[in-house]
């Protein structure tokens, strides 16, 4: 009984990792003020969302929104 508690625990955990490290892909569309000016796919582990960003310089901004 003890070895197929391993035994099932140990497929868990593959399937779990299998799970984790999945890649999935993202659109990214970067914008200057509002305006589109790229469209970009990756491939990323985790979130697409983790992606995004925004900075303010000069009184420009710049945003990346990724789903």
């Amino acid at each position: 009984m003890k070895k197929l508690s391993l035994v099932i625990l140990g497929l868990m955990m593959l399937a779990m990792l299998g799970f984790i490290s999945c890649k999935k892909e993202c659109t990214c569309i970067s914008y200057i003020n509002g305006v589109e000016v790229s469209r970009t796919t990756t491939e990323v582990k985790g979130k697409c969302s983790e992606l995004d960003s925004q900075t303010t310089t000069a009184g420009m901004t710049s945003e990346v929104k990724c789903n």
